[in-house]
């Protein structure tokens, strides 16, 4: 999070070529961390499970990836005395045990660094509202139907359009195009 209060997303999940999440012991040739010029109020480090809550691919192709009122929830601190630090760490823990925002079935570990003195600012309300999450699911779908017509593109689909393909041989369903 910046000093602004803007919340920046400066990595992304690395994966190997199948798909499969490496870990972060893969070393340097693996992994690549961003940077930032602006001044940082806290940095936040998330396992897989829990950075897909706070970054989820539902927002990957959006201008701001990160899932700000969870990110707020979780970063925005401004606690000043160690007593208001021990509450505020016992309230993450239940925050990220119960809060069903955080339910993953992968491992749950952050770490998150911040600096007392320095609080970030606070933005105007409507940075912090909830995103439109049903415009995001139509979105992502958009997308899948595009990219599966340039994938499909050499294909003929024929016959009604209300038929599965359970029902039909590949035959009956397609026909290859040439170009």
């Amino acid at each position: 999070m910046l000093a602004t209060g803007a919340y920046v997303q400066v990595t992304h999940q690395q994966h190997d070529a199948s798909g499969g999440m490496l870990p972060l012991r893969f070393g340097p040739d693996t992994w690549e961390f961003g940077t930032v010029a602006e001044p940082v109020a806290a940095a936040l480090i998330a396992t897989d499970g829990l950075f897909e809550c706070l970054c989820p691919p539902l927002m990957a192709n959006v201008d701001q990836p990160v899932y700000v009122p969870l990110a707020r929830e979780l970063m925005h601190r401004t606690e000043t005395n160690p007593g208001a630090w021990r509450a505020s760490a016992v309230y993450l823990r239940e925050l990220v045990r119960n809060d069903p925002r955080f339910h993953t079935v992968d491992d749950a570990t952050l770490l998150m660094v911040f600096d007392p003195e320095r609080p970030p600012a606070t933005l105007d309300d409507e940075y912090y509202a909830e995103p439109d999450w049903e415009a995001l699911r139509q979105a992502a779908v958009e997308r899948a139907r595009a990219a599966w017509e340039r994938a499909t593109r050499h294909v003929r689909h024929t016959g009604s359009e209300a038929r599965t393909l359970g029902g039909a041989s590949a035959d009956e369903s397609c026909a290859e195009v040439s170009s």
